[in-house]
């Protein structure tokens, strides 16, 4: 029996990896745009990371990592998120000394057990940006306007924009004791998990798709009545400045976001393309996050993306389209000369795709053979062509053909491309 994918992993073949490209192209190309570098971490990293960064008691560190002990005894997984990561490289590096403000970006891959769905796989890419060093409303509103710029590079048309604060440790202590008691009065519709959710983590009882708890999460507490003072200040400096830059948007206090790690500003750009798990991209502040894993408090602000949720959500990517020159020999005696040729066309570094067939009997199976590479332009080298030195070019795109000495290849080339 052939091998296939493990559940919930996915091969990206050739005939969709130039959108890929594209997508990853565009992203880096905004990201630039707004000051951030590239940062590229691990895949696995110690279990430890999470379980301090992300939260133990979230469902990230206890149902969805990729863990195990290796042969010497060493508990890591492969990441299951990117912010812990890249906040972890940020303190053992000194980045911070570099410079007062640190824009990092990643794009790769990540793991999470996770029930697949649609655009939700066990195996899926993710795209990045964190800002730390600074604890500023307008850092905050920097990333919200590069998220919009995001949906509009890749005409996400309908989306809506939601925000929320998360407030401080003060805010969420007294809101979590809120919480409790409000939700206990609930617990006959609780899941076994929701009733532990109840235990340790309350807030994520607002994120809950549970259809009984519908209406007590509509009518729970609105965290934005238990903001302290600075927390209350900061968002309200936040939604000054979205108003300012006429930005759309719902203050959602049922958004809470997966990781511990967050504070005060929470924001998710949602579209109706996703069905029930609509959020597109998300993220907000972590302060605390620093700390947690072992260096002073630096405050932080970033958000994330799914590269397969976005396709889904996005309007038509034309990718990049490359010239395609093949370069072929009508007799296999032939075919080390038509390889130099095909080497000799390569030095001039064109963004051309340069195929050398092999194999060729005739000139019809040549040609057919170059029409399933969508040719632009055909060299053939035959005994008539090799004996003067040349090769047949044909011009696919207008139809014309011509015998060229194969010394002046390349500098047709430069001319045509």
């Amino acid at each position: 029996m052939a091998l296939s994918t493990l559940k919930g992993m996915q091969d990206i073949l050739p005939s969709d990896i130039a959108i890929w490209q594209k997508a990853e192209n565009d992203l880096t190309a905004l990201a630039s745009r707004y000051g951030f570098d590239e940062i590229r971490t691990p895949i696995l990293e110690p279990l430890e990371l999470y379980a301090r960064g992300v939260g133990e008691h979230t469902d990230i560190v206890q149902k969805e990592m990729f863990s195990f002990v290796d042969q010497g005894g060493v508990a890591m997984c492969a990441r299951p998120e990117g912010t812990a990561s890249v906040v972890r490289s940020y303190l053992e590096h000194n980045l911070g000394q570099e410079k007062p403000l640190t824009k990092l970006f990643y794009i790769g891959p990540l793991f999470r057990h996770e029930r697949p769905q649609k655009g939700r796989y066990r195996q899926f890419h993710q795209f990045g940006v964190e800002t730390i060093g600074k604890r500023s409303p307008s850092l905050d509103v920097e990333l919200i306007l590069m998220m919009i710029d995001i949906a509009k590079t890749f005409g996400i048309d309908q989306y809506t924009l939601e925000i929320n604060s998360l407030g401080d440790k003060e805010t969420r202590k007294k809101y979590r004791d809120v919480l409790i008691e409000y939700f206990s009065k609930y617990q006959n519709d609780f899941s076994e998990h929701e009733k532990k959710r109840l235990k340790e983590n309350p807030l994520r009882l607002l994120d809950s798709k549970n259809p009984k708890l519908v209406h007590a999460i509509k009518e729970a507490p609105s965290i934005l009545d238990y903001l302290s003072s600075d927390s209350k200040q900061f968002f309200e400096d936040v939604v000054e400045q979205l108003n300012l830059h006429k930005v759309e948007y719902a203050v959602n206090p049922a958004i809470v976001r997966g990781m511990d790690y967050y504070c005060d500003t929470a924001f998710e750009l949602k579209s109706s393309n996703l069905g029930a798990q609509d959020t597109i991209i998300g993220g907000g502040r972590y302060d605390g996050l620093s700390e947690q894993l072992g260096g002073s408090v630096i405050p932080a602000t970033g958000f994330a993306l799914g590269l397969e949720r976005l396709l889904l959500s996005a309007g038509k990517i034309v990718p990049t389209e490359h010239v395609n020159i093949i370069v072929m020999a009508l007799d296999s005696s032939l075919e080390k000369h038509a390889l130099t040729i095909a080497d000799k066309i390569r030095e001039v570094k064109t963004q051309a795709k340069i195929h050398f067939l092999t194999d060729i009997t005739s000139m019809k199976s040549g040609l057919r053979a170059a029409n399933k590479y969508k040719a632009n332009h055909v060299l053939i080298l035959g005994e008539d062509e090799w004996s003067k030195k040349s090769v047949l070019w044909k011009n696919f795109d207008t139809k014309n053909q011509e015998v060229i000495a194969i010394e002046n290849i390349t500098h047709t080339l430069k001319e045509i491309l």
